[in-house]
């Protein structure tokens, strides 16, 4: 996903936002890491994730950025719905998610389903 979206921005920068409460978060940051016009940014809640979880993606640098608030994973998450439901932001930032709210990571997860379901 990552390198397809990076293909097909082209030269237009895009930003990823998104919200874990660990693994997504070092999934997310290392397959974006490096790519041209792609700005990542990671909410995680500070304190409640482990301390391996927060150097995967925290230490990485370049264009993965990341920010601990001081909640929990919905309150991220509220923050990262809030921000895509500004649609000013939306075209000014080029949003665009990496968990569970981007619909090609659901699209792509109902295929692998229901190829697993007919084999």
């Amino acid at each position: 996903m990552a390198q397809m979206l990076a293909e097909v921005a082209g030269d237009t920068p895009v930003t990823i936002l998104t919200a874990t409460s660990g693994d997504t978060g070092a999934a997310v940051a290392h397959a974006f890491y490096g790519l041209k016009n792609v700005r990542v940014v990671i909410l995680y809640p500070n304190g409640k994730i482990s301390p391996l979880q927060e150097k995967l993606f925290c230490t990485l640098g370049d264009n993965i950025h990341t920010v601990a608030i001081d909640g929990d994973f919905d309150a991220c998450q509220a923050l990262v719905k809030h921000a895509f439901d500004d649609e000013e932001l939306k075209v000014a930032l080029g949003l665009n998610s990496a968990n569970s709210i981007n619909i090609s990571r659901l699209l792509a997860k109902s295929v692998i389903t229901l190829r697993r379901y007919l084999n």
